[in-house]
């Protein structure tokens, strides 16, 4: 495991449209009023008023809202350091496919009630599975050579 200094701080939320069903249970949560939309409609979130709380993550009920952006290197790892880590799942997972459920480039294959593993090929590093996962079995770690 990396020493917690190689992460960085996170990015700013933001809302995957095909998850988002338009609720407006964020909208409603956000201190800052920085969730717009209309009802069944995907909300958008103004990253100018938003200050990372996280309370519009821990009410959407259908895993919409993530830290990530797929335009550019996650910011949680920092450039220096991005190639020498990857992701591993440890032997605690239960193969409850959280993590896979909620990778948004499907670098987890969905296989209920085993232990999953990571295509590091396809992983860049967002994040989003090591948040979801319920037992702590995702960790970043020093690529072997």
């Amino acid at each position: 495991m990396l020493p917690d200094d190689t992460i960085a701080k996170r990015r700013k939320p933001e809302i995957l449209a095909d998850k988002c069903k338009g609720c407006m249970l964020c909208i409603k949560q956000c201190p800052t009023d920085a969730i717009t939309g209309e009802r069944k409609i995907p909300h958008i979130i103004d990253t100018q008023k938003c200050t990372d709380c996280g309370e519009c993550a821990k009410i959407c009920k259908f895993g919409a809202i993530v830290e990530y952006a797929s335009d550019k290197r996650p910011e949680h790892i920092l450039d220096e350091v991005a190639d020498a880590v990857e992701y591993q799942i440890g032997e605690n997972c239960t193969g409850c496919t959280i993590c896979a459920q909620n990778c948004p480039v499907s670098a987890i294959p969905l296989k209920p009630y085993r232990r999953h593993c990571i295509d590091t090929s396809v992983c860049y590093k967002c994040d989003v599975c090591r948040q979801h996962c319920p037992n702590g079995a995702i960790v970043i770690a020093a690529v072997k050579n």
